[in-house]
């Protein structure tokens, strides 16, 4: 069930119809859970009695964790750990490594297990680690009802692609009373109105272009794959973050307070800056619960560029089970590696002169090329193979003849994201915010009219699946 969908728009509005007429929150709760069984069961049946089996195993296990002897702890805990890696390995992996397997002892391609990955397990691992995880180091306490584990793995609005929830926080608004007044739905519906502009304005618009180039590489010029690698990347970019707008302004629409996930990731100096401003829920998870636990930047030089290599490999592979994502895991770790001995010699510099080292380079040009790089670190991210990959980047670095394919949109929509990202990063210091429109005034919703209308006319209605949905 896609957010674009009318199957989506009659979920909504029967659940919070019943949500508002409903004031003990416990039951909300458990509407809002049958809601999000039913979303993910929309794809397939069998999905909410899996996530439910789940949850019943983690919903014990944190309670266990919470009640046993230290030394039980630890081993309900890996019990944790374990069921959720080799839960994701399986549905999400085994097929990958048979394969790589096969090709390694020259038995050729594996044809593949007729597995059937369950929808958002990416996120719902990831989620599961985070509970048990933090009620073994004390950070929350496990909790007594089985319905808000599962609301917290579950809630349908993050629940396809996130923004990933911090237990702390999630659990902490199912403790409260919400309001779910008309204030909360007014500014959800803003903030899930921007994230339809851009996904379906924007992004799905310009996937006709990236597509075309992406699925024929070898035909076109370096020109025409350069410019489909930057539009590629502004098309992720409104996709992702529309899906995430949309997710945040149902929560809000419930009263829920969900992450926000990019911060003008295209203003960023540099990589480490970039992965501070996207994909935020994700990079904040692995800076907890990967990063830090293996050491972080506390053991030397040497152990931070390695615990950097490792948290991002593991990323790649986390987005899928290709040698592709992997590839593209390395190449962020590499790139954060070089920031960091960069910044290294920058803080020995600083130490020497006695002075704040500046850098020759301008502040613009830094972010011109952290924004080339990201573009073409990208490459493997959405090529079909590693094949695919090296011919794109030999053409583009090679200027080869081919084919010559602008697609009309491109720039109009480049320079349009790219003035109001620079906007938004002169209006509110270098930070994103969501532009909320008070109701009190007339004029606010001839703005929303405009908007919706503006959607209308340009709204593309080919494929409008989530690019972030597949992992």
């Amino acid at each position: 069930m896609e957010f674009v969908s009318a199957a989506f728009l009659f979920l909504f509005v029967i659940t919070y119809l019943l949500c508002r007429k409903i004031k003990d929150e416990r039951k909300r709760h458990t509407l809002l859970l049958g809601a999000s069984f039913i979303f993910c069961g929309y794809w397939d049946f069998r999905f909410p009695l899996f996530l439910g089996g789940q949850t019943a195993v983690f919903y014990i296990l944190g309670r266990k964790i919470e009640s046993e002897s230290k030394k039980k702890k630890r081993i309900f805990f890996l019990l944790g750990l374990t069921l959720a890696v080799v839960t994701l390995g399986y549905f999400k992996y085994l097929n990958f490594f048979l394969d790589s397997v096969y090709m390694i002892i020259g038995f050729g391609r594996f044809e593949g297990l007729n597995i059937v990955l369950p929808i958002g397990i990416s996120y719902y691992t990831l989620q599961a680690v985070s509970y048990v995880t933090d009620i073994y180091k004390g950070n929350i306490q496990a909790e007594k009802s089985w319905i808000n584990v599962a609301l917290y793995l579950t809630f349908f609005p993050k629940f396809l692609a996130g923004p990933i929830a911090r237990t702390k926080d999630f659990f902490a608004q199912l403790h409260e009373q919400k309001k779910m007044d008309n204030q909360a739905l007014w500014e959800g519906f803003q903030i899930f109105l921007f994230g339809l502009l851009k996904k379906t304005v924007i992004a799905d618009r310009l996937a006709i272009g990236v597509d075309a180039v992406f699925q024929a590489p070898e035909i076109y010029s370096g020109v025409s794959i350069a410019c489909a690698v930057v539009l590629y990347v502004i098309q992720l970019y409104c996709d992702f973050s529309g899906y995430s707008d949309m997710a945040v302004g149902v929560a809000r629409a419930f009263d829920y307070r969900l992450e926000r996930n990019f911060n003008l990731p295209y203003i960023s100096r540099n990589m480490t800056e970039m992965w501070k401003r996207w994909h935020i829920s994700l990079s904040g998870w692995l800076m907890e619960y990967v990063y830090i636990p293996l050491g972080g930047n506390r053991k030397g030089k040497a152990r931070t560029f390695l615990n950097l290599m490792l948290v991002m490999l593991l990323g790649g592979l986390w987005h899928g089970a290709s040698w592709n994502f992997i590839l593209w895991g390395a190449v962020q770790g590499a790139a954060l590696c070089v920031h960091k001995a960069l910044r290294y010699k920058e803080g020995r510099k600083t130490e020497r002169d006695g002075k704040k080292y500046r850098s020759r380079m301008t502040e613009g040009f830094s972010i011109c090329l952290t924004f080339g790089f990201w573009c073409i670190s990208f490459l493997p991210f959405r090529a079909s193979s590693l094949k695919d990959t090296g011919i794109m980047l030999m053409r583009i670095l090679t200027c080869a003849d081919g084919i010559s394919y602008f697609y009309t949109y491109g720039a109009a929509y480049l320079i349009l994201v790219m003035a109001a990202v620079i906007a938004a990063s002169i209006k509110n210091g270098k930070e994103g915010f969501y532009i909320l429109l008070p109701a009190q005034k007339t004029i606010s919703f001839f703005w929303i009219f405009l908007v919706i209308f503006l959607i209308l006319i340009f709204f593309y209605g080919g494929d409008s699946a989530f690019i972030y949905a597949q992992f």
